[in-house]
């Protein structure tokens, strides 16, 4: 079953968001990371230092490219099936990931934002409404 964990209350979700990519990645798990702007998070992966870089791509790169990227960025929610051999799920927008089942892990992302803390919410009933108990970090 696909482990849910929400991390909440987060005051700079790009900050967080470009951690919880060097960690995982040097733990050797593919990501695809749902995010509202996948370049400017490519440009914030580039502007890390050499020794925390980690291989990217965009959905539409080559395939040579996408085989080679750890981590895989998108600004829409993934088709259930079609995930790109991805282990782990980072939610950092409000949209609902249709897909969770086919990934071990999801990472939800939720800002103080009210209208963030409300999607946030939404998304933590859907999972308990198709029976997934997710963590609460934060």
């Amino acid at each position: 079953m696909t482990q849910v964990a929400f991390h909440t209350g987060l005051t700079d979700k790009t900050h967080h968001l470009l951690r919880l990519i060097r960690k995982a990645s040097r733990q050797g798990a593919r990501l695809l990371v749902l995010c509202e702007q996948p370049g400017a998070l490519s440009q914030a992966l580039w502007a890390l230092s050499p020794l925390d870089f980690v291989a990217h791509a965009t959905l539409d790169a080559s395939p040579a490219t996408l085989a080679a990227s750890t981590v895989l960025l998108c600004d829409h929610a993934p088709v259930p099936g079609r995930n790109c051999s991805a282990d782990v799920l980072i939610n950092a927008t409000a949209a609902w990931p249709s897909a969770y089942r086919d990934f071990a892990r999801v990472i939800e992302l939720v800002g103080p934002d009210p209208v963030d803390v409300v999607a946030g919410r939404e998304r933590w009933r859907l999972y308990r409404a198709n029976g997934v108990e997710p963590e609460k970090h934060g």
